[in-house]
């Protein structure tokens, strides 16, 4: 409790894409980031429900199997494990 960080082994690298709540532009980002060495291990929003349901649905296939969280979406959206947004 010194106020101060310790290495604790583990690197976070952030890539930030504004989708403009637009679901195309959206997954064409999304599925470009996918299929690269570097693919993301949880993704955060997108924010509108549609836009997050069509997401989660390319985030939960098997060979993928990406968290999403989202934290804005309202609708009710499939039971999934790999979804999910504060409540």
């Amino acid at each position: 409790g010194n106020g101060t960080m310790s290495s604790c082994g583990v690197q976070l690298s952030v890539s930030i894409m504004d989708t403009g709540s637009n679901k195309a532009f959206t997954m064409g980002g999304l599925t470009q980031r996918l299929f690269t060495p570097s693919k993301p291990d949880v993704v955060v929003g997108p924010a509108i429900s549609d836009v997050a349901q069509a997401t989660a649905t390319i985030l939960g296939i098997e060979s993928i199997d990406t968290a999403q969280i989202s934290y804005w979406a309202a609708s009710p959206l499939p039971s999934v494990p790999w979804w999910t947004r504060p409540s």
